[in-house]
């Protein structure tokens, strides 16, 4: 009999030790692997400043020629947008640049690029005649810097998007 007060406390600690779980922190990757969630929208960078598993809705295609390409993925209210397309529908680089918080791009390929935005973290790059830009819309993620997230994720894109390589299918 003195077993079961045992157990039923042994049972309500391992309950409350998982309810106290930590966010994953984890970076997400500036370089992108499969799977992904839409053409070349890699999975894991998204379900990381997502905070897991979510819904993904995409149109159009990566190439130059081809109609806009647009990755709109949610979880929670929140949402991931990426957009692929003709500057005219983006905000100028130049007005990028004058945002408040913006800040310039590295990244090995042609263009150049900026972050900006607190409550809606974009990241903008331009190659070309095309923009790539990566928004996280009402993202609140426990543990998760927003910016860094946008910034990362839209670097693991480049590749296809002002590179040579062609953009990965989803899957």
């Amino acid at each position: 009999m003195r077993r079961r007060p045992l157990a039923v406390g042994l049972v309500a600690a391992v309950l409350v030790l998982g309810a106290c779980t930590s966010p994953d922190t984890t970076a997400v990757p500036d370089t992108a692997d499969g799977p992904y969630v839409c053409d070349g929208v890699p999975e894991r960078g998204v379900e990381l400043a997502l905070g897991g598993a979510s819904e993904a809705t995409q149109t159009g295609s990566w190439t130059a020629d081809g109609p806009a390409f647009s990755c709109s993925v949610t979880r929670d209210g929140g949402k991931v947008l990426v957009t692929y397309g003709d500057p005219s529908t983006f905000l100028p680089l130049e007005q990028a640049a004058d945002q408040e918080g913006a800040e310039a791009i590295d990244a090995d390929v042609d263009g150049s690029g900026y972050l900006f935005g607190d409550s809606k973290p974009t990241a903008m790059w331009v190659c070309g005649e095309r923009v790539l830009a990566a928004e996280l819309i009402d993202v609140d993620t426990e543990g998760r810097d927003p910016r860094a997230d946008a910034r990362a994720l839209l670097t693991s894109m480049l590749p296809w998007a002002c590179g040579d390589a062609d953009a990965p299918k989803a899957g």
